[in-house]
């Protein structure tokens, strides 16, 4: 009988066999069909049509140390809901200087683009997006990182463009900013003054009066300041020049003649400055068209497809709530790659919300075998140490990226998570995704298990958005939400399921129609009436124990669809398998007997 079952397990397990090499070689023909379809280029917030000049770690150097220009500059990341809603301002800042960009630039550098993370990381950048105003003839040196330009909390342009104005004029007070035109305000009380320090050839002078500090003075001295023949100033309640030249009405716009010495226009509450300047100055044959700027406010949401995206997009609409193993692969690692490697110097609190984070993710994030070492590694090098630094763990991940190394079964592209543009969802949904595995997985293998710390993935999950996501705006609001829905009170592993589940619902009300969602994959409520039909009750509110049972099939280990993944890495015991190690094929009996159900339940949900 004992010989008997010896034979019968044997044609099991050899069947077993075959069934894991049709598996391998059908995964093979989905990646195959899997990278056929175009897969989703780098792209960032800005494009060659905006008047925003896109950086690099390779040229940030050569253009703006030691240059002749000044330089304002964003940090930012093209996944961050923050910065995408910033995008279109930015633009506008752009747009409101483009007549200047001999003296002074408006640029940006992207963080999401490996390239620049060593860039990023030796800024100090630890928030997004971040505004850097670089001077001329700015010097690389120890903490010159620029200086910090705090932009209001109001997405205006005109908002923005007076902080940066006022950047640009505290500059000049400090014996900077020499190359634009004078931005100070004009302080005399004899309007004629105005030729006093400028050139001869300077034939007329315009002064902006103005009652309240305003753009409008600045904004005309830079249009024109390649016109040789004019000088602009502004003043600031001067009420002694004001009354010299009899002006009540503000603000007014007074035209003064060198040659002749005297007044030739007042133009009081004038709104238009720019133009009459202009008017005047062709009526005497001096050509300024390319100086006048017209502002387009309107935003245009230029959204690139092509066929293979759309088709894509499609299939992911269809699948409905699903997780793929190529999304949260992607989603680790630009959460390490990226997000943890561009700080500095990681210490003290954020040392420990580091480590929380890696031993949740050696817990419950699906990975082979490598990976688990790949991730052990990462805890011990932050173990025992006062502080780590982020150019080392950046090598740490890049070097894990090495085909060799067989840590990633997939390539870094997005799939369920993947959005209709390259700047709408991917990371931040990857991001909801994982911790919702997290906490379901935490659930599943610690149930029954008193001592087993219900808040654990949760706390692990605060420590990393309150540290190391990038888009600090988020950031803020996922903090505050965390105190006023009492995360800290959470007592059970099914409450730290269902908070997450609630949590993200409130966000996606909060987001539903802002300018960052994508029109392709609005934000609902979730899980959807169509999805989960039986999650609801007659008056559309939820029925919680039915949506748990939604979460936790979703979320299961078993459900992971591993399309575009290569199996053979995830599963690394299959390969002894082969006999070419060891004593043969049954000297690894209890790794088989591990590995092969996942192997097998893998094989069915790939097919579908």
């Amino acid at each position: 009988m004992g010989l008997a079952f010896q034979h019968f397990f044997k044609i099991i397990l050899i069947l077993s066999l075959y069934i894991s090499y049709l598996h391998s070689a059908s995964v093979d023909i989905q990646q195959r069909k899997y990278r056929e379809v175009p897969q989703v280029q780098y792209a960032s917030l800005y494009n060659a049509s905006d008047e925003v000049e896109e950086l690099t770690a390779n040229n940030f150097d050569q253009n703006v140390y030691n240059s002749n220009r000044a330089w304002l500059v964003e940090f930012y990341n093209t996944w961050c809901g923050h910065c995408q809603r910033y995008a279109p301002t930015y633009k506008g800042v752009a747009n409101y200087f483009k007549h200047s960009k001999d003296l002074f630039v408006v640029a940006a550098v992207d963080c999401a683009n490996d390239i620049n993370q060593p860039l990023c990381r030796y800024f100090d950048i630890m928030g997004y997006p971040t505004l850097r105003y670089f001077h001329e003839n700015f010097l690389k040196g120890i903490k010159n990182f620029g200086v910090t330009v705090d932009k209001p909390s109001v997405s205006n342009v005109d908002e923005n463009v007076k902080t940066v104005i006022n950047t640009l004029v505290s500059e000049q007070k400090e014996n900077r900013a020499q190359m634009l035109p004078n931005l100070l305000p004009y302080e005399h009380n004899d309007a004629f003054k105005i030729f006093d320090s400028v050139k001869p050839e300077i034939k007329y002078g315009f002064l902006i009066l103005e009652s309240d500090k305003s753009i409008l003075g600045v904004d005309a001295a830079l249009t024109f300041h390649n016109v040789s023949s004019i000088s602009v100033r502004y003043s600031e309640h001067n009420e002694e020049l004001s009354s010299s030249l009899e002006i009540k009405e503000f603000p007014a716009l007074v035209i003064l003649n060198r040659e002749g010495s005297k007044v030739e226009e007042k133009i009081p509450r004038i709104e238009h400055a720019k133009r009459y300047i202009a008017a005047f100055l062709k009526q005497r044959d001096i050509n300024v068209d390319k100086y006048i700027v017209i502002h387009n406010k309107k935003e245009i949401l230029e959204a690139v497809k092509n066929v293979g995206q759309e088709n894509l997009v499609s299939k992911v609409k269809e699948v409905g709530d699903a997780v793929f193993q190529m999304d949260l692969e992607s989603t680790l690692r630009v959460s390490l790659g990226r997000e943890v490697a561009r700080n500095k110097v990681i210490d003290g609190e954020k040392l420990n919300a580091l480590r929380a984070y890696l031993k949740v993710l050696i817990k419950y994030f699906p990975l082979g075998k490598r990976g688990y070492f790949f991730l052990n590694d990462l805890l011990s090098t932050v173990t025992n140490t006062e502080s780590v630094s982020g150019a080392d763990l950046y090598k740490l991940v890049k070097d894990s990226e090495k085909p060799e190394q067989l840590i990633w079964s997939s390539p870094k592209e997005w799939l369920g998570c993947i959005g209709s543009t390259p700047a709408h969802r991917r990371y931040p949904c990857g991001l909801w995704t994982m911790f919702h595995y997290l906490t379901v997985q935490a659930a599943e293998r610690n149930a029954g298990k008193k001592e087993a710390n219900p808040k654990e993935v949760l706390n692990a999950m605060y420590g990393y958005i309150k540290y190391f996501f990038g888009c600090s705006d988020c950031s803020q609001h996922f903090q505050a939400m965390a105190a006023e829905r009492n995360m800290d009170k959470v007592s059970s592993l099914r409450d730290s399921v269902m908070w997450l589940w609630a949590a993200h619902n409130v966000v996606n009300k909060r987001l539903a129609g802002d300018s960052t969602e994508d029109p392709e994959f609005p934000k609902k409520q979730f899980p959807t009436a169509e999805r989960c039909p039986e999650c609801r009750y007659s008056n559309e509110t939820f029925k919680e124990q039915q949506v748990e049972k939604y979460l936790r099939h979703v979320y299961s280990s078993i459900n992971v669809r591993y399309m575009g993944s290569d199996l053979g890495i995830l599963h690394m015991g299959l390969e002894k398998l082969t006999g070419t190690s060891g004593g043969g094929v049954f000297t690894s009996i209890d790794s088989i007997i591990r590995w092969l159900p996942v192997a097998y339940l893998g094989y069915i949900y790939a097919r579908h």
